[in-house]
């Protein structure tokens, strides 16, 4: 196998780092470089060192390259020796006519020369037959599985503000070009000069007196006392001679009754009483009326019980104004459409074939909240035979 030189005389000598050794230090240099990195991750908000390992190779194949490499600056030293009879002047003109043509190889300058005497030549191909006769038939194992996880890390958003451009010469465009005006106006125009003064303000003060109201406690005591019947006759004697006296002493005339009940805002306080006294006693009734009594939301199962329990009964007034005090039928009912606490009875007669009959008829209008007393009543001189709430004006 043949190989050209540079020129035809024999061949330098090379007193410089040879380029496998000088490789050989790069390679050592980058890993070297490379074990001073780390990579590292946030694992459950905890910083982890997930840095890859090396591949552990196998210890035959090893020691192979280490043998190649030792054979290899053996040879390449005795070549060397064999090249140091050459002058120092031709290894100047040598050494001057490869420098041009040198090249730069991981770091290291190296010329051709240099760079041929390292390959070596071809009988050394046969010389390393062994061990790449070795090296193919060595055992191979197959290389680790390495997971890499890439998690990528949450988003907070601390601030985002959205643009919105519209139309110059429309009616929002205007809005914002007035807007800032105001705005350079008030931050960097003449409208940043504003006044400020001091005000102190006092409020009216308004006189409070309490006031406590106590009533005297009553003793109450049983004492014995001695009455003849002497003194019982007399004393009877003189209270039948003055009968009218105490009459008139501890009664009302009708007159002031008539004009008290016909006031309104007598008969509104009475009504009121009326249905808090009723609330006493009907508070149940009333309560189940209104279905206020539902299945809590915490229950596991609603139950639905329907009955047909008397709540209260509306009892029949005594109606006035009539001289027939018998008791009337109730000829219709009805409820108000506005308001379900109002109830509406007309009071008649049973029907016309019925032999006992009433001259007059009477309409109660019953509130729930005031089951015992009707709050109205109206008088008409003929039996009432019908009764109904207006759909359009309930009240």
């Amino acid at each position: 196998m043949a190989r050209k030189t540079f020129s035809d005389k024999k061949k330098s000598h090379i007193s410089r780092v040879t380029y496998t050794s000088a490789l050989g230090k790069e390679i050592e240099n980058a890993i070297l470089w490379r074990d001073a990195l780390e990579v590292h991750d946030i694992v459950h908000g905890k910083s982890v060192v997930v840095t890859p390992k090396y591949i552990d190779a196998d210890r035959k194949v090893k020691l192979l390259f280490r043998g190649i490499s030792t054979y290899a600056e053996d040879h390449i030293r005795e070549m060397t020796k064999s090249s140091s009879a050459q002058s120092l002047n031709s290894r100047r003109m040598s050494m001057n006519s490869v420098k041009a043509k040198s090249s730069t190889r991981l770091g290291v300058k190296l010329s051709l020369d240099e760079i041929i005497q390292a390959i070596g030549s071809s009988g050394s191909l046969h010389e390393f037959h062994n061990y790449y006769h070795e090296l193919s038939h060595a055992k191979s194992k197959p290389l680790p599985f390495i997971k890499v996880v890439l998690r990528k890390s949450p988003a907070y958003v601390l601030y985002h503000q959205n643009s919105v451009t519209v139309p110059k010469g429309s009616e929002e465009g205007e809005a914002v070009e007035h807007d800032n005006l105001i705005y350079d106006y008030l931050t960097i125009g003449k409208g940043k000069i504003r006044r400020r003064s001091d005000a102190e303000t006092q409020t009216v003060g308004v006189l409070k007196k309490s006031r406590i109201e106590s009533t005297v406690l009553k003793k109450f005591s049983e004492k014995g006392a001695y009455v003849s019947f002497f003194e019982m006759f007399d004393t009877y004697q003189q209270l039948l001679k003055t009968p009218m006296a105490l009459n008139e002493r501890h009664s009302v005339s009708t007159g002031v009754l008539d004009l008290i009940a016909k006031n309104p805002q007598f008969s509104y306080a009475a009504m009121v009483v009326e249905r808090i006294l009723a609330s006493n006693c009907y508070h149940e009734g009333q309560r189940r009326y209104r279905n206020m009594e539902v299945p809590t939301k915490m229950a596991k199962y609603a139950e639905y019980k329907y009955s047909l329990n008397l709540l209260y009964r509306l009892l029949q007034p005594k109606f006035q104004g009539g001289y027939d005090f018998r008791r009337k039928a109730i000829s219709a009912m009805s409820f108000c459409q506005g308001n379900g606490d109002l109830i509406a009875v007309a009071y008649g007669f049973y029907s016309d074939a019925s032999k006992v009959t009433v001259p007059n008829g009477n309409v109660c209008v019953w509130s729930m909240k005031n089951p015992q007393n009707p709050e109205r009543i109206y008088s008409y001189p003929v039996p009432v035979s019908a009764v109904e709430f207006s759909p359009f004006l309930p009240f």
